[in-house]
């Protein structure tokens, strides 16, 4: 091989050798821990671990009972002194290059011992579009943890980060591994997980570990899916007779206990938004008011004589849009239960997907009142407009 061969091959080898050594340095001063989900923005110092402060630390500025609550949570939560077990990449050792220099990593001097919280609005209520952003900052050497937020929304976010990044430092004691400079705020206003408490009851300590979950996840709405065909275990006042058609007496939600778990979920940035299925899914409970506001109750859900084949699933019904009665009872019922909600929204399931051969039906009935020879007909002359 020439010698121009031996010089190209010595000069790409020495390339190679700059950039591992590159990479190297960079895996050394990375951190184990990133808080999930990943922050709007990141940097993190390089100046070396800082000590935290696990056992009197004081939360100072803009506080209110939602705030020191959170705070509450998240330094018990600090002090179970948590290890990684499972880190972004493992911590690169290598031999230093011989023309490298190391650098010398010193611990901070000063320990962490305040959380100080400023708040633009203390008073935002929990609703849909809610400011939640945050900026979370730690220096080289200041003993303040500072903290800021539009809402009291945005600073349990914070809490939340900063529960993540503060770690055993294996003798006993807190650190962070490096100061940090976060900015963060959600991609999506909405963030939820729906619940199905209708098909299947769902404890309220269960839902109380779910809404634990979507905190420490940032989640912010608990779609809670209340009642269905299967089921109704709402107590309403109005019409107590509902909860006849509950799975058993023994898996009934009272007022009280809606209103514990809105106030569990507010108390962690969670929304509830409360579901109930009507004209469709709409068997257990109604029937109990007035049967006959109930169409194809009982009807066969499953068979091979399609015309007949009213329900894709047990047990049928929806309620009939054509008895006067029926609104009545949905007027009460509605207007009680959104008394024991707090969020702007409500869902109701409205449409032609909850309907199954419901023309047929419906054809059929109107087909006794010569007044109406047909839905479209009776829609018209009664004033409907369809919904969007």
């Amino acid at each position: 091989m020439s010698h121009q061969h031996h010089k190209m091959g010595f000069n790409h080898l020495t390339k190679v050798v700059a950039i591992v050594v590159g990479v190297s340095a960079g895996i050394v001063n990375a951190v184990a821990v990133n808080p999930l989900p990943a922050p709007t923005s990141i940097t993190w110092g390089t100046s070396g671990p800082r000590a935290f402060n696990g056992r009197n630390l004081h939360l100072k500025g803009s506080t209110n009972k939602i705030v020191l609550d959170a705070w509450d949570r998240a330094y018990s939560a600090i002090g179970l002194h948590w290890s990684p077990q499972a880190t972004e990449a493992p911590i690169g050792t290598f031999a230093p290059f011989p023309t490298a220099v190391a650098q010398k990593v010193t611990r901070g001097t000063t320990t962490l011992n305040t959380v100080e919280v400023q708040i633009t609005d203390t008073k935002a209520p929990l609703q849909h579009g809610v400011d939640e952003t945050y900026t979370l900052d730690i220096t080289s050497s200041s003993q303040t943890i500072s903290i800021t937020a539009e809402t009291i929304w945005g600073v349990l976010h914070a809490f939340t980060t900063l529960q993540q990044l503060v770690i055993s430092d294996g003798h006993g004691g807190l650190m962070l591994e490096q100061p940090v400079s976060i900015k963060d705020g959600p991609l999506y206003p909405y963030r939820g997980i729906m619940i199905d408490s209708g098909r299947n009851f769902i404890s309220l300590k269960k839902i109380y570990e779910q809404i634990d979950g979507m905190a420490l996840s940032k989640l912010n709405v608990l779609h809670w899916h209340l009642v269905d065909s299967q089921s109704w275990a709402v107590q309403l006042s109005s019409v107590p007779s509902m909860t006849l058609d509950a799975y058993s007496a023994r898996e009934i939600y009272s007022k009280n206990d809606i209103k514990d778990v809105i106030n569990y979920a507010t108390a962690r940035g969670v929304r509830v938004i409360p579901e109930i299925d009507m004209p469709g899914h709409s068997a257990s409970g109604w029937k109990q008011i007035d049967p006959a506001i109930v169409a194809c109750e009982d009807s066969w859900w499953s068979n091979d004589n399609w015309p007949l084949h009213t329900a894709v699933e047990p047990n049928p019904g929806q309620l009939e849009i054509l008895n006067p009665d029926t609104y009545k009872a949905v007027s009460k019922v509605y207007n009680e239960l959104s008394s024991m909600f707090s969020d702007n929204f409500f869902q109701y399931v409205l449409g032609r997907p909850k309907f199954f051969h419901s023309s047929l039906f419906l054809n059929s009935h109107l087909s006794r009142d010569i007044s109406y020879p047909s839905l479209q007909t009776y829609l018209i002359i009664n004033n409907w407009h369809p919904i969007a």
